[in-house]
């Protein structure tokens, strides 16, 4: 009985710490931003290139951030008569 109730109280104690260094955390970043990441050198997989959201998002990416990476690849499964590859 003493164990389980220990065991409750150090999982508690746990979870108490993990909020806490997750709001400091938030609270930090929300001053001191993280530094942002060069893309050059890296490579853009957009799936799901055919339709929807996705085909959005792949013409966002051509049209305003396919500078931004040296390589961006557009998949999609989808092989049907309404699918357009994007130019």
């Amino acid at each position: 009985m003493l164990f389980k109730f220990l065991r409750v109280l150090f999982d508690l104690a746990l979870l108490l710490l993990e909020v806490y260094l997750s709001v400091f955390e938030a609270l930090f970043r929300s001053v001191v931003p993280r530094r942002r990441r060069s893309l050059r050198g890296e490579v853009a997989l957009v799936t799901g290139a055919g339709h929807g959201i996705g085909r959005e998002f792949a013409l966002q990416v051509r049209i305003g951030f396919g500078n931004a990476w040296d390589m961006v690849i557009f998949y999609s499964m989808w092989n049907s008569p309404s699918f357009k590859p994007i130019s």
